[in-house]
């Protein structure tokens, strides 16, 4: 309780008590004594018993002058309750009589209110009923006159005060506009890190208790209200007036920030309910400007109105001093997404469980229909489905366990749709099983790119080969010094758990984008982001090995493995020609074709040749007619010997019309069931021959004595100019 003693000249003195500490005191009497007409000291009394002695305490106390009490009332808070109600707090208590003067109080729009209420809990409280409702997103000026305090004070003008309501808001409703993650040497900015978000709906948004986080450190936002179209910066507190002192005004300073990692990093908004509003995954990629992704430039969302995460809607700040903390940014533009999603692929978790990564982040509130998803093999519909917001994808509980060695099939309906609402127009199912452990000679090395263009990158083709389901994540990629053989540098050949299909390839390349660019990709799905070794441009060797480092395979390839009369090797592959030969075997390696763009990732080789279906018979030719001019039709002839048993010792030549031997492919060969070998139109001295017919005589010899010598003529074309 507070208590209050006046003493009036002549003596008078009057006692007042404030039960509720609410500086609404009430006289509880007066007496006069007039004996003592001045102190020099005042002391307070207290009379109690033992057990109490402990229990008396005494704060704010004040001895002096009365004091008068010549300032007016004001508003401590107004708010808006409820749709047509608002609540009021003064400094201090006020007159009753002029408080519940309905026409002391107008809202523009609105008008008088219809009733005035005291609050039961707080005396300086009051709530007032109007007539119309208040809209969401605006703002109303409340207007008060008339209204005194207790010792009559009045306001000498008419106070104003803004109302309004605050939204929820939805994803998106606020985004993340600007990222200053490397600020040294930045033109005219301070040297430290920032980041910016603006409220790009049309409501008035609460951001109190709001989180900005990395993966490593959430930071709350102070208390702060955000109006459409404006923006807040956020830095370390101690970094704020350095902002301020070159005009940043909407700098807010924080106790900790997100270290905002210089090659990328993911940036979250999260609001007090702990629901994602905005995130970026930003890297250096989203700069698109090679002067400007280093350092002292800051990134800049181009169309803030546009609501979905997309990395072709950033790029680098183009003002002069860096960066655009607080306003505008320097390339705004409007980005429209016209790219459908397309499903990337499918891996399942566990035998109930299977993840499905799509091209971009889908709109989660459509696709939270599980009647757009269906699977084969009596599986039918998923039981559950929940989204990840670290990546496009999605997780799916299954209906009933896979089984191993069942390869089974997921479909998406075609109104799936990304954020921007572009629907599903390709691709619209996927294959999936169970992983199989896998050995050597399960996958081959089946395409090489080691000498790309100037503004592009290696690429490792491999190739399933056997009729197992296998997780390229348990597949490593390296390279081996030609002088010692040594495996190094080894790497992960897909970071992410991705599956690799019975006769199916996939591509390990650095910069998939850079691929598609220069080559024809039919199912850029099957491009595989890895950060392959440095593979030399002369003379180099792949390795592949399981997750235990055993060694699958090597492919010890050089610069003369190249069809010998191309013009430039740069950008052109080494293909492998028949998957069922050796890998090791440098005759099975050509260059890809002209007609396919020197290069075939993804797909089969352009100089591919299936010495699986040769026919019937001990020797065959095929085809009997080819053309070694490096455009991917018969460029190459397959000769192939397929013995009735095993144990002959072969040798294979080629021979002009004339009977002048051109070419020894084999001599003391020890065959066993069958054997293959490859022309390619060249002689012994690597020069081409001319067009005309050749012959192939095959020598056998067994060790029970038979002698076999089959010739084969055909036919080496050239095309005419």
């Amino acid at each position: 309780m507070n208590i209050k003693v006046l003493r009036l000249p002549g003596g008078m003195w009057s006692l007042y008590t404030d039960y509720a500490a609410a500086e609404n005191f009430s006289w509880e009497g007066s007496a006069v004594d007039a004996q003592f007409i001045s102190m020099l000291s005042l002391g307070i009394k207290t009379v109690y018993t033992s057990s109490n002695s402990t229990k008396f305490f005494f704060d704010d106390v004040y001895v002096g002058n009365f004091q008068y009490d010549t300032i007016p009332p004001s508003l401590t808070w107004a708010k808006i309750e409820s749709d047509s109600s608002i609540k009021i707090q003064w400094t201090e208590i006020v007159d009753s009589s002029s408080a519940f003067i309905l026409s002391n109080y107008f809202i523009d729009g609105i008008g008088f209110p219809i009733s005035i209420h005291k609050d039961s809990m707080e005396m300086k409280a009051y709530a007032l009923k109007f007539n119309a409702a208040f809209l969401d997103g605006s703002i109303y000026h409340l207007g008060i006159v008339g209204v005194v305090d207790k010792s009559g004070n009045v306001y000498s003008d008419t106070l104003h005060y803004s109302l309004f309501n605050t939204s929820v808001p939805l994803i998106s409703d606020i985004v993340i506009t600007e990222i200053m993650s490397n600020p040294t040497d930045a033109p005219s900015l301070p040297p430290f890190e920032y980041l910016e978000i603006y409220n790009r709906s049309q409501k008035i948004i609460d951001i109190t208790s709001f989180v900005i986080s990395d993966p490593s450190t959430a930071v709350n936002l102070p208390a702060d209200t955000l109006f459409p179209g404006e923006y807040r910066c956020y830095t370390i507190s101690t970094s704020v007036a350095a902002f301020q002192s070159i005009g940043v005004i909407q700098m807010t300073g924080l106790a900790t920030m997100p270290s905002l990692n210089n090659e990328g990093d993911r940036i979250r908004l999260i609001d007090a309910t702990g629901f994602v509003i905005d995130e970026i995954n930003y890297d250096l990629s989203m700069y698109k400007d090679p002067l400007r992704d280093d350092h002292g430039w800051s990134l800049e969302r181009i169309d803030v109105d546009f609501p979905c995460s997309d990395k072709n809607n950033w790029g680098a700040s183009h003002d002069p001093s860096g960066g655009t903390p607080g306003k505008e940014n320097s390339i705004k533009g409007v980005y429209q997404d016209t790219i459908s999603p397309w499903p990337v692929y499918a891996f399942p978790l566990d035998s109930l469980h299977l993840e499905v990564g799509f091209s971009e982040f889908l709109d989660t509130i459509h696709a939270s229909n599980l009647s757009l998803f269906s699977m084969n093999q009596n599986l039918g519909q998923p039981l559950t489905i929940s989204f990840s917001s670290d990546q496009p994808s999605v997780l799916f509980q299954l209906s009933q366990p896979l089984m191993q060695g069942q390869v089974y099939s997921v479909q998406f309906d075609h109104s799936l749709r990304d954020c921007a609402g572009n629907s599903l127009k390709r691709w619209d199912h996927l294959s999936f099983a169970l992983p199989d452990s896998f050995a050597k000679g399960d996958v081959i090395i089946n395409e090489v790119l080691f000498n790309p263009h100037t503004e592009g990158c290696d690429f490792v083709e491999i190739y399933n080969v056997s009729s197992k389901t296998i997780d390229l994540s348990k597949i490593k990629i390296a390279h081996a010094d030609p002088i010692d053989g040594i495996a190094k540098d080894v790497v992960e050949f897909s970071m992410l758990p991705r599956l690799l299909l019975p006769k199916q390839f996939a591509v390990a390349t650095s910069i998939p984008s850079a691929i598609a660019s220069f080559y024809k990709v039919e199912d850029h799905r099957l491009l595989i982001p890895c950060s392959l070794p440095s593979y030399n441009d002369d003379e180099g060797i792949v390795v592949l090995m399981n997750s235990a480092l055993q060694e699958l395979e090597r492919f010890h390839y050089k610069d003369d493995f190249h069809f010998p009369f191309l013009s430039d090797q740069e950008g052109v592959s080494l293909e492998l020609i028949s998957p069922r030969r050796n890998v090791s075997d440098s005759s099975n390696w050509h260059s890809a074709a002209n007609n396919s763009g020197h290069a075939t990732p993804c797909k089969i080789n352009s100089q591919y040749y299936d010495d699986s279906n040769d026919g019937s018979g001990w020797f065959q030719l095929t085809p009997e007619l080819f053309s070694p001019d490096n455009d991917g039709y018969h460029d190459v002839m397959a000769l192939s010997c397929t013995p009735p048993k095993p144990g002959y010792m072969v040798a294979l030549s080629i021979y002009n019309e004339f009977g002048i031997p051109i070419r020894k492919l084999t001599e003391q060969e020890l065959l066993g069931n069958e054997g293959q070998w490859i022309w390619n139109g060249l002689s012994d001295e690597n020069t081409l021959q001319q067009a005309g017919i050749y012959i192939a005589l095959l020598e056998m010899f067994h060790i029970d004595g038979d002698v076999k010598k089959i010739k084969k003529a055909f036919v080496l074309a050239k095309r005419e100019n």
